[in-house]
């Protein structure tokens, strides 16, 4: 005889526009547990994230809009100084008695005395807090079966490059100084296709297919996605993060990895603990090696320190350029390391097991603990 499931009370809050609270990898694995009704007025249980319409951004739109009407470079720059160095994304309060449990996939470090429980990119090892579990970005958003990208033992590297006609795309919607000069520097070695809103030399946007949504309660409605065939020409995609920090690696690495496309990797200075580095470019890796060959000191001295990161990032970008077109120029070298396994030892990282995650939101429920550090008003 089945034993009748228990029924738990759930909401979501300040999660992005599209997310459907009825079907995402939460509700869904809670759902092999319990009886789980979505109730905004009075959850058990409460899932928050960080995109909340009080952040800074939002409070001046219209006046950015005006600046943008009137001067669309002025715009960007203004944006990028304030959006990004601004302190961009931060874990907001809530208030309510109920269980409240943080997660993000963007570059968001989590206060531990204002949630119960926390799911983030921080690894685990450095954070050391028992009511947080790392869940990276990637595995949320472009990751849904962890052996899609376990390489096959006689993987047909000769019929892959077979396909690749083109060198290098890069597809990006906001600026990011470090990750725009990556691009300028290749791109005079040899051309890098950008397609996206920055640092468009393509004339126009990326080709999408339009597909109409067929599930009955879409009602017609379509959505726009790039083909995949269309990024499988490219040899290499740059894929440099939003920024760097320790742990955050978004669906920018993965995505090119689906389509054996070489990723060219900035971000999370441990990725290696994720992916396996000799299967693409990774930008940490040549950092370490021009870093050894500066005394210690030079970071410690102010105007020495400056000039010390300016000298390590130009010569790291030239070591990677260099590795890139030696890659492009040799079809062996290139089949190479496509056959490099994208997991280490060929292996989905335990960040990627379902069952871990599925675990800890049993642990969740049951316990029932809420975080007696947590200030009574805000509960």
């Amino acid at each position: 005889m089945n034993k009748k499931k228990k029924t738990i009370r759930i909401d979501f809050r300040y999660y992005w526009w599209h997310f459907n609270p009825e079907n995402n990898i939460f509700t869904n694995l809670l759902k092999k547990d319990y009886n789980v009704i979505i109730d905004k007025e009075n959850p058990d249980y409460v899932f928050f994230s960080v995109y909340t319409p009080t952040r800074p951004i939002h409070k001046h739109e219209s006046l950015g809009k005006k600046i943008e009407n009137f001067s669309p470079t002025v715009y960007k720059i203004l944006r990028e100084i304030y959006y990004f160095k601004k302190e961009r994304w931060k874990m907001p309060s809530i208030k309510g008695n109920f269980v409240k449990i943080f997660f993000t996939v963007e570059n968001a470090k989590p206060n531990m005395k204002e949630c119960d429980w926390a799911f983030t990119h921080e690894y685990d090892e450095e954070l050391q807090n028992p009511g947080h579990m790392r869940i990276p970005g990637y595995a949320f958003n472009s990751i849904k079966n962890p052996e899609e990208l376990i390489k096959p033992k006689n993987l047909d590297v000769k019929k892959i490059m077979s396909g690749k006609k083109k060198f290098c795309v890069f597809i990006c919607s906001n600026n990011v100084t470090f990750r725009n000069s990556f691009f300028k520097k290749l791109n005079k070695s040899k051309k890098v296709e950008s397609w996206g809103k920055v640092l468009n030399n393509m004339g126009r946007g990326i080709p999408k297919v339009v597909e109409i949504n067929k599930d009955k309660k879409s009602k017609g409605e379509t959505k726009e996605y790039v083909a995949r065939d269309f990024l499988a020409q490219y040899k290499f995609t740059i894929a440099f993060e939003n920024a760097s920090h320790v742990g955050y690696t978004s669906e920018r690495k993965v995505e090119p990895m689906r389509i054996y496309n070489i990723p060219i990797y900035w971000g999370n200075p441990l990725v290696y603990r994720d992916f396996n580095t000799k299967s693409f470019i990774n930008y940490h890796d040549f950092e370490k090696q021009v870093r050894k060959k500066l005394p210690n000191f030079f970071f410690k001295i102010p105007l020495i320190n400056f000039l010390s990161e300016k000298y390590v990032e130009e010569m790291t970008f030239r070591k990677m350029i260099k590795r890139i077109i030696e890659l492009d120029n040799n079809d062996e070298l290139y089949m190479e390391m496509l056959k490099q396994p994208w997991y280490n030892d060929n292996e989905p990282p335990i960040y990627l097991d379902r069952e871990r995650i599925r675990k800890r939101l049993r642990e969740i429920i049951e316990s029932g603990k809420k975080n007696s550090n947590i200030k009574n008003e805000r509960r």
